[in-house]
């Protein structure tokens, strides 16, 4: 009798074992810790019926089967979260394709739009991205060859000018020794072309004034139809017109470069 006792009393603690297995296996775990600390709950009970036929003492075969349930479930708790992260983020082929797609085209995105943008900058004329509008000014005097006085539309206060991208020889200089005979003419020339004119029309690069506190502009003896026109840059603008007749050099300050190219072909152009 004992022994067929001690046979049927293994069963409970086999069955919670194979729940616990089986729990572990189809839950991920979650149930089969639980069915574990319920065996651990009801042990008490299986102490007593072993007890009272003194089949096993008590405290021992406890111990077993606890410890049979946490041997066997920690493996299967160690295989499941495996293979349940293996199972919740499968990543097929197409789907790794799809991934470096949808990468080639944001790229691809991004290189288009940063071309757009390079041409849309470089699609601006240098008039459109530097030159501001002309300014009407009354003209006052000739200080030298690349230098006047004015006194813009509107203001009260004179003052003096100096002609961008050109440079001509000295005049009025403080130091005597830096002054020529060929300055003395280009500043000649400049009055000579001026003379008669009783307005200008100024025009502004980058900069607003030098280091001597001129202002820098381009001179405009006539208002331009087109100032991008090198003719009328030739005929009209007054710095063009010193570059064209060999009385200035073509002398270009970084930022104010806007005509550069076009003061270096007149200049070097020779003289119809």
């Amino acid at each position: 009798m004992k022994k067929i006792f001690k046979a049927i009393s293994w069963i409970p603690s086999l069955f919670l074992f194979g729940l616990t297995a089986v729990s572990v296996i189809k839950a991920d775990g979650k149930w089969g810790i639980g069915i574990l600390i319920v065996a651990m709950l009801v042990s008490p009970f299986f102490k007593k019926v072993l007890h009272k036929y003194g089949v096993f003492c008590v405290g021992k075969i406890r111990a077993v089967i606890i410890g049979l349930l946490l041997v066997c479930t920690l493996p299967f708790l160690g295989l499941t979260q495996k293979d349940s992260i293996e199972i919740s983020y499968p990543v097929t082929e197409k789907e790794n394709v799809d991934v470096i797609s949808a990468r080639e085209v944001t790229n691809g995105i991004k290189e288009k739009m940063s071309k757009a943008v390079t041409e849309a900058k470089n699609s601006f004329s240098d008039e459109e991205l530097q030159i501001e509008e002309l300014e009407k000014a009354e003209l006052i005097r000739v200080v030298d060859g690349d230098t006047l006085i004015v006194k813009s539309e509107g203001s009260l206060y004179e003052e003096r000018v100096r002609l961008i991208g050109i440079n001509t020889p000295e005049s009025v200089h403080p130091d005597e020794t830096k002054n020529s005979e060929s300055g003395k003419a280009a500043s000649e020339y400049t009055k000579d072309i001026l003379k008669g004119y009783t307005n200008v029309w100024l025009q502004q690069d980058v900069s607003e004034t030098d280091t001597y506190g001129r202002r820098l502009c381009y001179v405009w003896i006539e208002e331009p139809s087109d100032t991008r026109n090198i003719e009328e840059v030739r005929n009209k603008m007054l710095n063009g017109i010193l570059l064209r007749d060999k009385v200035a050099e073509p002398m270009a300050i970084e930022p104010d470069v806007s005509y550069k190219e076009m003061f270096d072909t007149i200049y070097y152009t020779e003289k119809e």
